[in-house]
């Protein structure tokens, strides 16, 4: 028994997706979302990928396809991040757990409309599992729209603590595109922290590894 046309031609939409993402082919991207009925659609769900890379590339393609359309269409730019935030309300039925680092790339790719999200996005610092998204999310728009994040910059010193290196290391970016003050005794540990924490290299497209310790390292004591 074959399965219905419309869920073969899904799946085959969904499978040439993953094949365009895993090359970075950014000119048949666009082109297949010309083609796709509901190109967001077929994207969103491979928010939930094992493989870490398709997921990343997942990321900068929404990031693409959805940001770069505020200049002529900012209310379907702010429609998506709607959605974006419900899926990460309990009442939603589907949590998106990478749901932050797409609103955080789109709005990478539309930062003439981050300031209407920032406060939205901050108080997600302390949620549940959305905590390292999130703090990734602030890093990545602090170092392009610092300006959009017109209060509440110093919720993201208490990650500086976190047991978690990624969200040690998102909070030490975001705390230095913010030009926020640490303290010396926490600096030094930060300058001698060598954990690893993950990082999606835009330029190149690939994951590397920082360390806490070479973040600080940016800082002129």
């Amino acid at each position: 028994m074959t399965g219905s046309p419309t869920r073969s031609k899904r799946a085959a939409r969904k499978a040439g997706l993953r094949e365009i993402l895993l090359r970075r082919d950014f000119a048949e991207l666009a082109a297949w979302s010309m083609q796709a009925p509901n190109p967001t659609a077929v994207l969103i769900p491979l928010l939930f990928a094992d493989d870490d890379l398709l997921r990343w590339r997942t990321i900068e393609a929404l990031g693409r396809l959805i940001g770069r359309q505020a200049a002529d269409n900012p209310e379907l730019v702010r429609d998506q991040l709607r959605r974006l935030f419900w899926s990460m309300n309990d009442e939603s039925g589907n949590l998106i757990w990478h749901a932050p680092e797409a609103i955080g790339e789109i709005l990478a790719n539309a930062p003439e409309l981050a300031a209407e999200y920032t406060r939205q996005l901050l108080s997600f610092l302390v949620e549940e599992p959305f905590e390292r998204g999130t703090y990734w999310a602030v890093a990545r728009l602090s170092g392009i729209a610092p300006e959009a994040f017109v209060e509440g910059t110093e919720k993201v010193l208490p990650g500086l603590s976190d047991p978690d290196p990624a969200i040690r290391g998102y909070a030490l970016l975001a705390v230095i595109a913010f030009n926020l003050s640490i303290d010396d005794t926490l600096l030094d540990e930060l300058r001698d922290d060598t954990a690893p924490l993950p990082w999606y290299d835009f330029s190149s497209g690939e994951l590397t590894r920082l360390t806490v310790a070479k973040i600080a390292g940016q800082i002129d004591k």
